[in-house]
């Protein structure tokens, strides 16, 4: 009968081991020289060389011969091991064997003394498949068993061992094997079975394993009797993966926005019988590799694609911005989830190929903020000033408080959390202008009060906040109507040097300077009426014309401060009327 590669090259001595070496020479030492702990507990991901290396353990501690702290694997004990007939090396599969029965029959059992062998040993594979009760049961005997015992538990997941186990327990962690060694292993393997393979091949197939040399092997197995020579081509038709070329183009219609292509590219990989999931799971890997692209600047150890994708994987990931690589993978993670509870995965992923594709599609909050960021980088530009042609640009920023609009003067920043805003051609501000005075649905642009303002707040009667704001922009005086920049600083020293009751309403106001009148706009009704009051006036007043040598008049407003919902509404609307009036100029 055939034996499977995994079983036949399985790890005999401690030696043999692949990318454990802290386990191999700790355990091999502890043999050598009769230090055998009674509990051991191995633990990491599947087809690390667990269960390996407790047999190999089993055999070195009763091995008639052994050799630095291998077994020999030619005695009668060592043979016998291996054939399955010493009963005193019982390997025990938990998730079978979950009732307190089994343990209890184990309690009674390592008592007597070994019949043929030096040690009692105990393999319990699988050990979080145990019950609570099972545990509880083993609790003593593994913590006090007799001399000649000892118990090997071997799991996938040691956070559901209980503590108490884990503490009487020597514990050894099996990491997950470099594709590196996976691969050097195969080719050995290969060579000795006479089975020709491509080095790419190796590295691909050890790719795939996540860290598993038995999950390689069976890959190699499979593919070995399908052709006579193991190649790349033949993995990704084995294993039924998507091979790069067809990645890369998924890639490059997502990168484009090009809605069918990215849905024809899926349909081309969708033909070939590939699991749709597979899919999203190979797709998220690959925007991984962009991310790291994107964000390091040596990534090559990272990656998990071949060294020979490298190229142009960087030249895809120009075309790409990190944002949008987020929001991929972000949807294809939440793809991933919904496939799962779905017997339709394709319409799932077809879904969020057009999401990612088409940003109007998606109505969330991170994707609004992806299209004002959008619009900021195809449009951007500084304020026209006076003289400056038609289709020079504008900055329309947002201020922090989300009640107004503004238009920074020429050249300028807007200062470090004041303003975030959009840019757009100053010919395309002042049809916005003209266009915009009141939203679709009859809600008034929110806009900054006019310099001859009263305390009761301005009227928004007819006139555009884009407008205004744009003739003050364009204004000859040296004196611009929005100065950001020196009424930050300004307003940071006053704020230093008022009263200490002061200092907290006056955080939360907004000034706007309006050539001789400062307008002190205040959210909070109590703070408003706090700050009116003829002490607090005084004072501001007092700090104002010390600091700035001139006499201001100043005005205090209440207002209701708008939600960030509808600034993003404000954006979302704002965005759309560019792209329309964009799409008719051209």
């Amino acid at each position: 009968m055939y034996l499977a590669l995994y079983r036949k090259w399985r790890p005999r001595t401690f030696d043999e081991l692949c990318g454990q070496d802290a386990v191999r020479s700790v355990l091999s030492y502890e043999v050598a020289n009769e230090r055998v702990a009674h509990a051991y507990l191995f633990f990491g991901s599947r087809g690390t060389g667990k269960t390996s290396a407790a047999l190999i353990l089993a055999k070195a501690v009763n091995c008639e011969n052994p050799n630095q702290g291998n077994p020999c694997n030619k005695c009668e004990i060592c043979t016998g091991i291996d054939a399955g007939s010493i009963l005193d090396v019982q390997e025990i599969d938990a998730a079978s064997n979950t009732g307190v029965e089994y343990a209890r029959e184990i309690r009674e059992e390592v008592l007597y003394a070994p019949a043929l062998a030096k040690y009692r040993v105990y393999i319990i594979d699988e050990a979080h498949m145990l019950s609570p009760q099972s545990f509880n049961a083993l609790l003593k005997t593994i913590e006090e068993p007799p001399s000649h015992a000892v118990f090997i538990l071997a799991t996938t997941e040691p956070h559901k061992i209980p503590p108490t186990i884990h503490s009487r327990c020597q514990r050894f962690e099996f990491m997950r094997i470099p594709s590196r060694v996976i691969a050097e292993r195969l080719q050995f393997v290969a060579q000795a079975e006479g089975i020709p393979i491509d080095p790419q091949a190796a590295e691909l197939i050890a790719r795939l394993s996540d860290g598993a040399l038995r999950n390689a092997l069976s890959i190699l197995d499979q593919c070995a009797v399908t052709a006579e020579n193991v190649t790349t081509r033949l993995v990704f038709d084995v294993c039924g993966i998507i091979p790069p070329e067809a990645l890369f183009s998924l890639s490059e219609a997502l990168a484009a926005k090009d809605c069918g292509a990215a849905l024809y590219a899926f349909n081309e990989v969708s033909n070939r019988s590939i699991d749709h999931m597979g899919v999203a799971a190979e797709l998220s890997a690959h925007f991984r590799d962009l991310i790291l692209y994107k964000t390091i600047n040596d990534p090559v150890d990272l990656l998990n694609s071949p060294p020979e994708d490298f190229e142009r994987l960087s030249a895809i990931a120009t075309k790409w911005n990190t944002s949008d690589l987020f929001f991929a993978m972000k949807r294809l993670q939440q793809t991933i989830d919904a496939m799962s509870r779905t017997q339709n995965k394709r319409v799932l992923m077809e879904l969020a190929l057009i999401e990612m594709t088409a940003p109007p599609m998606d109505s969330s909050q991170d994707a609004l903020l992806r299209r004002i960021e959008q619009l900021e980088r195809i449009v951007g530009g500084s304020v026209m000033s006076a003289g400056q042609s038609d289709t020079d640009s504008v900055t329309i920023a947002y201020t922090d408080d989300q009640s107004s609009l503004q238009i920074l003067p020429n050249n300028d920043e807007p200062a470090e959390g004041e303003v975030i805003g959009i840019s757009a051609p100053s010919s395309t501000v002042t049809h916005l202008a003209d266009d915009l005075p009141f939203l679709p649905d009859s809600s008034p642009i929110p806009r900054s009060e006019s310099s001859d303002m009263a305390d009761t707040g301005a009227s928004d009667e007819d006139a555009s906040l884009l407008q205004t704001a744009l003739e003050g922009a364009q204004a000859q005086d040296a004196t611009s109507d929005i100065k950001p920049l020196s009424l930050s600083e300004l307003w940071k020293q006053l704020v230093s040097m008022a009263s200490a009751m002061y200092v907290p309403f006056l955080k939360e106001a907004k000034p706007e300077l309006k050539d001789e009148s400062l307008l002190l706009t205040v959210f909070n009704e109590t703070h408003a009426k706090t700050l009116q009051s003829e002490r607090a006036t005084e004072e501001i007043t007092r700090i104002l014309e010390q600091l700035s040598g001139e006499n201001f008049t100043l005005h205090i407003v209440y207002r209701e401060k708008v939600s960030p919902e509808q600034t993003l509404r404000n954006f979302e609307l704002l965005g759309e009327r560019i792209d329309k009036l964009n799409d008719q100029s051209q």
